[in-house]
C-alpha cells in the first residue's frame, strides 16, 4: 500500500505524520533489554517527499547511485551487518551521522519524540508497550494542540511491530471516558507500512537506535546532531504570592519522557545532553522525568 493514498485523503498540506520505531525490547526475560525505547518522527505530509530525496541523496552519496534506495537499519550499519558487511567502521559512521545530521536541521521541519521505559520498574501486570505508546500519544497530541494551524496526526508504524496491539490500543484511546491529551488531534487508527518501502520509517529507526544508545550504552556519538529537534515547550512560572507578575517562561521538554522509579534507575551516569537544560535534582532534562507510582496512579484514574 502506497503511503501518499492516505496522505492525499487527509489534507495533505496541513497533517502531520508521527513515523513510530522502537528500540529495545517489551519482554520481561533474562535475555530482554534493561529499556524500551518508543520514538517518534513528526513531519508534515506536504513536506515528507522532499526529505526523502534528501535521504536518498546521501544513500546515493555513500553507496554508490544504484544502492540509492538501500534500506537503512540503525544496528545493522554500526555493527556491519547485512548489506553493510563491506563497509569500513568509519565509512558507516559517516553514513549513519550524516542522515541524522539531515534531520537535526532547524530548517528540516522534523520534530522529534522519545519515550523511555526502564522495564523493572513497572509491575509484570503493565504491558511496558502499551505503557509507552500512551506517553508517545500524549507527547504528539500536546505538540499537536501547540502547533497552531494544523491538520490532524496520523500514526504510523512498521508492519513488523506489534499490529493488533498497536489498533485496539489506538481504539481505547479514541473511546469514551479517556482524556482529550491523549486522542483530541489523532486520527482514529494508524497505518502500518514495511518498513523498506519507508524512507523517513528508516530514518526514524536511526534515529530510535541513536538515542537508545546514548541512554544504555553511554555511546554519545549522534545525540547531539538532533537533539535539538526533541519537542519542548515554554511555560510560565505560577507567580508567588498575591499581586505577583508571571514568572519567567522555563523550558519543558514534553517532547522526551524517562519512566522509572527513580532518576538514576537504569542509568551509568549523568546523560551528557547538550542543548537541553538538565536539572540537578534528577540529572535529565527539565520535566522529562516521570516517576512510575506517578504514572500508575495516573493509568488507573483514567481506567486504563
Amino acid at each position: 500500500m502506497r503511503l501518499d493514498i492516505p496522505v492525499a485523503f487527509f489534507c495533505p498540506n496541513l497533517m502531520y505524520l508521527l513515523y513510530m520505531d522502537d528500540s529495545g525490547d517489551d519482554g520481561r526475560s533474562s535475555a530482554s533489554s534493561s529499556h524500551l525505547l518508543l520514538g517518534g518522527l513528526a513531519i508534515k505530509a506536504s513536506a515528507w517527499r522532499e526529505m526523502v530525496g534528501r535521504i536518498d541523496g546521501i544513500v546515493a552519496k555513500h553507496l554508490g547511485a544504484d544502492r540509492a534506495k538501500t534500506e537503512l537499519h540503525g544496528s545493522d550499519i554500526l555493527s556491519g551487518r547485512g548489506i553493510y558487511r563491506g563497509l569500513l567502521p568509519a565509512a558507516r559512521e559517516a553514513l549513519f551521522s550524516e542522515v541524522l545530521t539531515e534531520i537535526g536541521k532547524p530548517d528540516g521541519g522534523v520534530s522529534l519524540f522519545f519515550v523511555v521505559l526502564h522495564k523493572e520498574c513497572l509491575p509484570v501486570t503493565r504491558n511496558t508497550r502499551v505503557v509507552a505508546t500512551l506517553q508517545l500519544c500524549q507527547r504528539f497530541n500536546a505538540f499537536l494542540s501547540r502547533a497552531g494551524n494544523h491538520g490532524p496526526g496520523l500514526l504510523i508504524c512498521d508492519e513488523h511491530a506489534a499490529q493488533s496491539q498497536i489498533t485496539s490500543l489506538i481504539s481505547v484511546i479514541h473511546s469514551e471516558g479517556l482524556p482529550r491529551q491523549l486522542r483530541d488531534n489523532l486520527i482514529e487508527t494508524a497505518f502500518f507500512v514495511k518498513s523498506h518501502e519507508s524512507r523517513i520509517l528508516q530514518v526514524a529507526d536511526l534515529a530510535c537506535h541513536a538515542f537508545y544508545r546514548f541512554i544504555t550504552q553511554d555511546d554519545d556519538r549522534f545525540v547531539h546532531l538532533f537533539e535539538d529537534r526533541i519537542v519542548r515547550a515554554d511555560e510560565r512560572r505560577k507567580p508567588q504570592g498575591k499581586g505577583k507578575k508571571k514568572g519567567m517562561p522555563v523550558t519543558v521538554h514534553f517532547g522526551f519522557r524517562y519512566i522509572a522509579a527513580q532518576p538514576t534507575d537504569g542509568l551509568t551516569r549523568k546523560l551528557p545532553f547538550q542543548s537541553m537544560k538538565v536539572t540537578r535534582k534528577t540529572n535529565l532534562p527539565v520535566g522529562s522525568f516521570l516517576n512510575v507510582t506517578d504514572l500508575l496512579a495516573e493509568l488507573s484514574e483514567h481506567g486504563l
